[in-house]
């Protein structure tokens, strides 16, 4: 898989759209049609719709596996693999955190949408990520969607949060926003939190934060994507 270069630059634009809520659903017009299992292999559509004005995504990661698998605990500490794609898009080390996995080649702009296919023989359980690009260590993320029972042609969809790695401080600088040339992993932790929780977006200059190098075009609101995952076989 490809990592996230620094030289994030021509970013297009989207619309962005308020947090209504991240409950999971079933499609109640689209559940699956029953028809019972003939292959144990199962194979899975997942599209992602970036719904912000002005936050690239770094390439949208899926990772399968089982209940036992936690990309990240809130209120605790971030691990290496999610520092690593929180602070600069490499997903490289999340990747090899589970057996199964995809994900996209390159960025997904705002107002965008990708389609990932992934084929289970064991399809249990799937998370969804990337970093929010405009930010210090922000990254999207579903994790544990059971996938085990959905039928063939079911659809499961839901609006994704935006969470902080709490890796590395929320300076909005040039010098620390990949996005904009900064560095993008660094491996010292200087955020004192040192927890994941949800983020609350972004301080820009519009806000007063003379040093930051955003505007009103990279604040977020939660959600910041969109999911729908639909099993094909």
């Amino acid at each position: 898989m490809r990592k996230l270069s620094k030289s994030l630059t021509a970013l297009a634009l989207g619309t962005a759209v308020l947090f209504t809520g991240c409950d999971d659903t079933m499609d109640p017009e689209n559940p699956g049609n029953g028809t019972p299992d003939v292959n144990t292999t199962k194979l899975f559509e997942v599209s992602v719709v970036n719904l912000t004005a002005g936050q690239p995504f770094s390439p949208v990661t899926v990772l399968a596996h089982d209940s036992a698998y936690k990309m990240f605990a809130m209120g605790a500490a971030a691990s290496s693999a999610l520092e690593t794609m929180a602070e600069g898009g490499d997903n490289s080390a999340l990747l090899g955190t589970v057996m199964h996995s995809t994900a996209g080649e390159g960025v997904l702009t705002p107002g965008s949408t990708e389609k990932l296919s992934i084929a289970l023989d064991d399809a249990k359980q799937l998370t969804i990520t990337g970093m929010l690009v405009q930010t210090n260590d922000t990254f999207l993320a579903y994790q544990g969607i059971d996938i085990s029972n959905l039928k063939l042609n079911g659809v499961w969809k839901s609006e994704v949060r935006a969470y902080d790695a709490g890796t590395e401080k929320n300076t909005e600088s040039a010098s620390t926003v990949p996005a904009q040339g900064g560095e993008g992993y660094n491996v010292a932790r200087d955020d004192a939190a040192n927890f994941v929780s949800i983020s609350s977006g972004v301080v820009t200059q519009a806000d007063g934060l003379s040093t930051s190098a955003l505007s009103e075009l990279q604040r977020f609101d939660n959600g910041v994507a969109f999911v729908k995952i639909t099993r094909l076989q």
